[in-house]
């Protein structure tokens, strides 16, 4: 019923990532009132709001002894995606106002890195998930100069067709992969090494496998009249990256 980040259990299912799942489809149900929202106070408005409702949610989450906002998944996580989603809105509003406007690639580059190493760092996750936004605005205003990028270069395409599904088989992996370190007795960092090593080499071929013969057959089925047609291709024919 995509109720599991609704707050009703008391731990994450099997397969954790798809708490998120709940979260989005919270969103959908509630997207055409925020986009009324959005579109009645503007993108600074949006985003005033987005940091005025985190603000909120950490203080309410702190009063009635739950995690921090940033950490929440199956104890009320849709609400920790709703200032992510109307700050996502906010920066399209930014785009669509200055049509002339570009970017070097250099800028998503230099960006991008600086992302990972916020993440591997001591840096509040509030931080990071803040600048995600505005990442991918920089992402749309490059892509919209129209220069070459190395992004559109095989196997980046078909990496990015398959990254929800690596995304949800991930952790699946990571489970058997776990018990057959532990089965060899691997401990410390060689436990961690090759862990880490078997999920990434398990879970890119089958997240590759998924989406030719699920994900794109089933949005091929769930939307027969759409025109994109979902499938791994060269990059030459694909969607622009600011359209994905």
């Amino acid at each position: 019923m995509l109720l599991h980040s609704f707050g009703i259990t008391q731990t994450l299912s099997l397969d954790f990532p798809s708490w998120s799942i709940s979260a989005e489809w919270f969103l959908y149900l509630l997207f055409p009132t925020l986009a009324a929202f959005v579109l009645r106070i503007g993108p600074r408005g949006a985003i005033i709001s987005a940091i005025v409702f985190a603000l909120m949610l950490a203080i309410a989450r702190e009063a009635f002894g739950l995690r921090d906002w940033t950490r929440s998944t199956f104890d009320f996580g849709m609400l920790r995606a709703l200032p992510s989603f109307a700050a996502g809105m906010a920066v399209c509003g930014f785009i669509e106002r200055a049509p002339l406007r570009r970017l070097s690639w250099n800028w998503v580059y230099g960006a991008g890195l600086l992302l990972i190493a916020l993440m591997l760092s001591p840096t509040p996750a509030a931080v990071t998930i803040a600048l995600f936004p505005a990442f991918i605005g920089l992402v749309a205003l490059a892509d919209r100069s129209g220069r070459p990028t190395f992004l559109t270069r095989s196997p980046f395409p078909a990496l990015g067709d398959a990254s929800y599904s690596v995304y949800m088989l991930h952790a699946l992996v990571m489970l058997v992969a776990a018990e057959a370190t532990n089965a060899a007795g691997m401990k410390g960092l060689l436990a961690l090494a090759a862990l880490t090593s078997a999920t990434i080499a398990m879970t890119i071929p089958l997240a590759l496998i998924s989406f030719r013969f699920y994900e794109a057959p089933m949005r091929r089925w769930l939307s027969p009249s759409a025109t994109p047609t979902y499938r791994l291709r060269p990059a030459a024919r694909r969607r622009s990256i600011a359209s994905e």
